[in-house]
């Protein structure tokens, strides 16, 4: 079973009066269960493909199945629904909001997506993640109160509470240093395998490719590579 799969995908957006093409002919299959990097240049569209994987955005052409669901035939409203009910997301920014505290931030999915838990349940959930991430001892603490790459540790346990099917990372190391962004991906990678959740990461950091069981490479709106590992090499 895949976790994401596109059949001729294409993706076009508007520079003024000009039409550029973003992403063309995307057949692609995105295994479940592993941790898959698109690899690229800015510029190469790979940004674009996470936010169409991402239920972010709509491709013009062709079909993409997220979690065994047709996302490009959702209506709006149940798009935004299944994208907080399956979908957990990273980003460079780390976007998390600034007048609340970790737990807060990491909790707010869940209200989100309605998810019926108790309030002792809720709290419980968080307060795993934030163990998790190696931040037991920072629950009350603002994004503003906390390093980058503290940031980026809420931003992943947020991504998880909800238990997603697939969680997306756009650039999670770019606005880190070395040794932080080295930290980051092996906490990405232990809690992927820990939670089998598939993980699908954008970047042309090769320390993050070098983690990648598969690795697709895009390059001017097109797949240019797939490299994938062997089943037993992804799980060992």
């Amino acid at each position: 079973m895949n976790a994401v799969k596109l059949e001729a995908v294409e993706k076009s957006y508007l520079m003024g009066a000009v039409k550029v093409a973003a992403l063309q002919d995307i057949n692609l299959e995105i295994r479940t269960g592993l941790l898959t990097v698109i690899a690229g240049a800015s510029g190469s569209g790979k940004s674009t493909l996470l936010n169409l994987i991402g239920c972010i955005d709509r491709p013009d052409r062709g079909r993409i199945v997220v979690a065994d669901e047709d996302v490009s035939r959702l209506p709006d409203d149940a798009l935004s629904d299944f994208r907080a009910r399956h979908l957990g997301f990273v980003f460079q920014n780390f976007n998390l909001l600034p007048v609340l505290t970790a737990h807060e931030n990491i909790e707010y999915p869940l209200l989100l997506a309605g998810i019926r838990l108790t309030d002792a349940q809720r709290a419980q959930r968080v307060r795993e993640l934030l163990e998790a991430v190696g931040l037991a001892d920072k629950a009350g603490h603002r994004p503003g109160q906390l390093s980058g790459g503290q940031r980026q540790r809420v931003a992943i346990a947020r991504a998880l509470v909800a238990s997603p099917n697939l969680v997306l990372a756009d650039e999670p190391t770019a606005n880190l240093d070395s040794g932080t962004g080295d930290a980051i991906i092996g906490l990405m990678r232990r809690l992927q395998r820990e939670r089998q959740v598939s993980f699908v990461i954008s970047s042309h950091d090769p320390k993050v490719l070098a983690e990648g069981d598969d690795v697709i490479g895009i390059g001017d709106g097109r797949v240019v590579s797939v490299s994938r590992a062997k089943e037993e090499e992804a799980v060992a």
